[in-house]
């Protein structure tokens, strides 16, 4: 009788949850079938629509990277939907938002976006290539004044120099890794005077810049927001003097990985960062080949690197046969292996061509399809 009792009380039971939520799973199951799911597909956006128990888990990850490409009713549609639904908003935790240089995009619809009361948005994706209005520079620095914003990569095109300072007026201090993408279209470079003194300093711990135009005296000017003292992550492109800014100095003990390409016309003296652990040098060719070696020359017996990225742009017999016998004769007591970043196929052929790396077992292969600046913000939050 006891059993009897206990199965029709617990029928009760599973006939009263499914009239609630539609779903007996506990709730931990749910979540982890969900998040299983692509953010983007049907299935999960299907899987909203079944019951209350997987509606909220689902609209948390369909929400958690939001994306909004060039056309102005994508914008709109964001719009409405956080304003008529706006429990939906702490769930967005990375945003993307796209703006060409055609008029397809109306400003107003970008500016609403980017002034929408985030709550625990930490990264920020701009791609603005039309040229940057001031109107637009002070809605996208509610986005940069955001204290959860821990993440920026900004891509923009600016006619004058007040629009593109004022992005950067009260940024938040919470921002750790920042990519600069930033070119001014005339020749004429920002001057000192139109600078503004911030209060509010950012301190990345990671920084990518691709030095497109006119942004250097900016960036190397005491009233520049970003301060690079603490700087573990640098990536630039070939416009390696970037390390002999005097604000760069008290970075070059701090560092620990950086990303150069090679088409620079100066060789960097690594023996300036000790605490060097990875390296990953772009762009290598047959014309580009000595400043690499040049570069790989400069690391101390005594250095602390673990991992050497190569990234060959065009692999010739000559350029790995140098590029081997430069690494493999130099002791290293930390470096732990040579990677080759590029199609397996392609690794298959040029391998052979670093016999030494071979039988030091140092060489390996490394995937052209991560993104090392991205590989190595992941390795920092890890250890955070």
């Amino acid at each position: 009788m006891y059993l009897v009792s206990h199965l029709r009380r617990r029928s009760r039971i599973h006939k009263h949850i499914e009239e609630e939520n539609g779903c007996i799973l506990p709730q931990e199951l749910v979540d982890e079938c969900l998040s299983h799911l692509p953010s983007s597909s049907r299935e999960l956006k299907a899987c909203s629509l079944v019951c209350r128990a997987w509606c909220y888990t689902a609209q948390r990850l369909i929400f958690n990277v939001v994306s909004v490409a060039w056309t102005t009713v994508q914008y709109q549609r964001l719009e409405k939907t956080l304003r008529v639904s706006p429990h939906l908003i702490p769930y967005i935790r990375t945003l993307a938002l796209h703006r060409s240089s055609s008029p397809e995009v109306q400003s107003s619809a970008f500016e609403k976006i980017c002034t929408l009361p985030f709550t625990h948005l930490e990264n920020v994706y701009i791609f603005h290539h039309s040229d940057v209005t001031l109107q637009s520079a002070k809605a996208m620095r509610r986005l940069l004044s955001l204290p959860t914003l821990r993440l920026l990569d900004i891509q923009c095109t600016f006619e004058e120099s007040p629009a593109f300072l004022a992005i950067w007026d009260g940024c938040s201090p919470s921002i750790r890794h920042l990519h600069l993408r930033c070119r001014k279209r005339s020749f004429g470079p920002l001057r000192a005077k139109q600078f503004s003194v911030s209060s509010v300093r950012i301190v990345p711990e990671s920084l990518k810049i691709d030095l497109s135009s006119n942004i250097d005296e900016w960036l190397n000017h005491n009233q520049c927001p970003i301060d690079f003292s603490r700087l573990a992550v640098l990536a630039v492109d070939a416009h390696t003097a970037v390390l002999s800014w005097p604000r760069m100095a008290p970075s070059l003990r701090t560092l620990e990985a950086l990303n150069f390409s090679s088409r620079g016309k100066d060789s960097i003296d690594l023996s300036l960062l000790p605490n060097l652990l990875f390296l990953r040098i772009d762009s290598i060719s047959w014309l580009s080949v000595q400043v690499a070696l040049d570069t790989i020359a400069t690391i101390p017996a005594s250095s602390r690197i673990h991992e050497i990225i190569l990234c060959i742009a065009t692999p010739e017999a000559p350029v790995c046969d140098q590029l081997d016998a430069e690494i493999s004769g130099l002791s290293f007591p930390y470096l732990s292996c040579v990677g080759l970043e590029m199609p397996i196929p392609d690794y298959n052929r040029w391998a052979p061509h670093f016999s030494r790396l071979c039988f030091k077992d140092l060489l390996v292969r490394t995937s052209t399809g991560n993104d090392w600046f991205e590989t190595q913000i992941h390795r920092r939050n890890a250890l955070h």
